[in-house]
């Protein structure tokens, strides 16, 4: 089965879970990964991830990433966790927010093979904007923005 993770790495993971239509404009690049593996594998892979596996595993939703899919997840990266307000990473994973956290990372699940070129082109076909919803119930609006580095 074939499973895609792309990672985002400015996608921070409170711009998702606050569950209404919202933009998210950001570079989307796709990780070199194994369609044998599954996501968990795969995220495993890289060294940027570990917040993100500890997330999953927190949220009890391993089993789901592993199961019947194809899904993409759009994966924060330790950079983006570490860009939340100082605590707020171990309160989510603490085993009372189990719930919450559940929620915020199933904004971050797509149901579907959506690749880095399929959204991009799905953005250029829609005048700029995408919107897709998430096995979590929220609604997600692609964009594309121009990066500038100083």
């Amino acid at each position: 089965m074939k499973r895609r993770l792309i990672f985002a790495v400015c996608i921070l993971i409170s711009q998702v879970a606050v569950g209404n239509a919202q933009t998210v404009e950001t570079a989307v690049a796709r990780a070199q990964t194994t369609s044998d593996n599954n996501i968990i594998q795969n995220a495993a892979l890289s060294k940027d991830y570990t917040t993100l596996i500890a997330a999953v595993k927190a949220a009890g939703l391993v089993e789901t990433l592993e199961g019947k899919g194809p899904f993409t997840v759009l994966a924060p990266t330790d950079a983006a966790f570490a860009r939340l307000q100082q605590g707020a990473v171990q309160v989510l994973l603490a085993p009372e927010a189990k719930n919450e956290l559940s929620k915020i990372l199933k904004c971050h699940v797509i149901s579907g093979d959506l690749s880095t070129d399929a959204i991009l082109a799905e953005i250029a076909a829609n005048n700029g904007a995408y919107s897709v919803d998430t096995i979590g119930g929220c609604s997600l609006t692609f964009g594309r923005q121009e990066a500038i580095f100083l």
